[in-house]
């Protein structure tokens, strides 16, 4: 007999031997076992996890001589036919090769006409995506209302492409992405049937290569066979899948928690030498990146990470190199290269830039630790200033009589203009109130605040308030809730009753220019206005002033800057 594969020798025969998709085969057996088999079915799911193998199951369930029966006899003319794939009433079609309209129009034709033989005229077809849009719009009708006797199942690994009016007509079945641990226990099956030695660390490393698909496992292990004869090593398991040391990830992380750009780049020339891709090694560093993630979010036990027992001790000592946010950052990273080197000519450049990323991201200091030390150096600054020169704005002290304070204070007029410097200065000082009453104000009306402090007159004499305003603004400021807004917060600095009184101011002549405030002028730019020349001041007094604010000096402490000369 000629050789058959191992995916061919070992297909299994009944639902029982089909691993991971127990839903569906129970929901098929009964669907068997209660006579409630439908007309049409869709199989879907990723490549080589037993689509195909389930309908030939189901159909020699159907077709069985003992049948209807949820376990076929398999010994049978009919069994024996479906499972050579040979037998008249069952038709598989490829539908990536047999995607037009005339050849759904045949399986029409076929369907039309009783079994041969058997009691169901069953129609496989392989990859149902792939038909034209003639040949599903020629397909509705026949699936819709076929005849008693005959059952469709589609299969395929797009279902998002098939269209809605197919969909809907169909009992659905989702297979799934095979668990690495039931992949290794067939290949464990298998290899003691065909009396193979192999290590459970071989197995593991074909389940992880075969990315869940048991068809692809098998047609991996057939060629380590090839390969290593009837006794497979790990090494040969690696050397034949081209796959990355795991001491190479693990230097290539410690590289990268010491900062080590040297000895990256270095680690990579060498892979290239060796003939290694630098796409697979950023594949399993970012596989690498999700385990550290993994260890370090949900800790290593549990079923989460499907790798070797000696792997495990690693993972948990890098772990403790990093943080979760380096650990994200380094993942976001490293999956935007991998997409940047599908396309790029030189897909190791891009590799080695986005490991040189990393490690200038590790050399910066982290946001959440910057805002801590500046926080605490806020903190330690407002210590600092606590004495005397801090506002006291707890305990004010209201306007008394001509002997507690001078007649300037007591009845001061408000600039017209207020520099910012006055500003800031009025609303530190405890010592008038009229300052104090325009803070309050501003934090409570914005657009009164505004009126008051850029065209008023304001005096406060014996728990009076007389505002003088422009024409032109009167209406505004004179509303009663302005007034109640004032006196409140009067008699909340005074402590005392206080009365509110605002007058227009006097409208001054047309032909008259009005009378500018006097604005001290330093003599300089006197000077220099009048055609006289001026030494410039040297660079070291421009510095020094520069510096002199308090908060400079904190600012360049917590960034670790400094002034450069010129």
């Amino acid at each position: 007999m000629s050789y058959q594969v191992t995916a061919r020798k070992w297909r299994p025969q009944l639902f029982e031997d089909v691993i991971g998709q127990s839903a569906i085969s129970q929901t098929l057996q009964n669907a068997i076992r209660h006579q409630r088999v439908a007309h049409g079915y869709l199989f879907a799911g990723p490549r080589g996890v037993g689509k195909t193998t389930t309908a030939r199951i189901f159909a020699r369930a159907l077709n069985c001589r003992q049948g209807p029966t949820p376990s076929p006899c398999g010994v049978c003319d009919s069994c024996n036919e479906i499972a050579q794939g040979r037998s008249m009433d069952v038709i598989e079609l490829d539908a990536a090769s047999n995607r037009g309209i005339d050849d759904v129009r045949e399986i029409r034709e076929i369907v039309r006409y009783t079994p041969a033989r058997d009691r169901y005229k069953i129609v496989i077809i392989d990859e149902a995506h792939m038909l034209t849009d003639p040949a599903f719009n020629a397909l509705l009708k026949t699936l819709e209302e076929p005849p008693s006797y005959v059952v469709f199942i589609l299969a395929t690994t797009e279902s998002h492409k098939m269209p809605a009016t197919i969909l809907s007509r169909c009992q659905q079945f989702e297979f799934r992405n095979l668990a690495y641990d039931l992949i290794v226990q067939r290949l464990r099956f298998i290899a003691n049937q065909e009396q193979i030695e192999i290590s459970d660390v071989a197995l593991q490393q074909i389940a992880i290569a075969s990315e869940g698909g048991m068809r692809d496992a098998q047609s991996i292990f057939d060629q380590v066979l090839a390969f290593s004869g009837r006794s497979v090593k790990e090494e040969d398991v690696a050397s034949i899948l081209g796959l990355v040391d795991q001491n190479t990830l693990d230097q290539l992380t410690a590289a990268l928690a010491e900062k080590d750009a040297a000895r990256i780049l270095t680690m990579i020339n060498d892979e290239v030498n060796a003939g290694r891709d630098v796409q697979n090694l950023c594949r399993k560093l970012i596989l690498h990146i999700r385990h550290l993630m993994i260890v370090k979010v949900a800790g290593p036990e549990g079923s989460l990470l499907p790798l070797p027992a000696d792997v495990l001790p690693n993972l948990v000592r890098q772990v403790e190199l990093f943080s979760e946010p380096d650990l994200l950052r380094f993942y976001d990273i490293m999956a935007k290269t991998e997409a940047e080197m599908k396309w790029a000519s030189q897909p190791r450049f891009h590799f080695e830039v986005g490991l040189l990323k990393i490690i200038q991201l590790r050399k910066l200091i982290p946001l959440e630790e910057l805002l801590t030390r500046f926080s605490e150096l806020l903190r330690q600054a407002g210590k600092g200033n606590s004495g005397s020169d801090s506002p006291r704005v707890n305990e004010p002290k209201p306007p008394s009589g001509s002997g507690d304070r001078p007649v300037a204070e007591r009845g001061q007029t408000l600039p017209s203009r207020p520099g910012r410097d006055q500003a800031t200065g009025a609303r530190r000082s405890d010592a008038n109130p009229v300052s104090r009453l325009l803070a309050a104000i501003e934090t409570r009306q914005i657009i009164l605040h505004a009126f008051l402090s850029t065209s008023s007159s304001i005096k406060w004499e014996n728990d009076a308030i007389q505002i003088e305003i422009p024409h032109g603004s009167f209406e505004v400021v004179a509303r009663q809730d302005n007034q109640d807004l004032i006196r409140t917060l009067g008699q909340e600095i005074s402590g005392r009753t206080t009365t509110v009184t605002i007058v227009k101011a006097a409208e001054t002549n047309s032909t008259t220019a009005p009378q500018l405030p006097e604005v001290a002028v330093p003599a300089a730019i006197a000077e220099s206005a009048a055609g006289g020349e001026t030494e410039p001041r040297p660079l070291s007094n421009l510095l020094s002033r520069a510096m002199s604010p308090p908060v400079i000096e904190d600012f360049l402490k917590v960034f670790s800057g400094k002034i450069p000369s010129r």
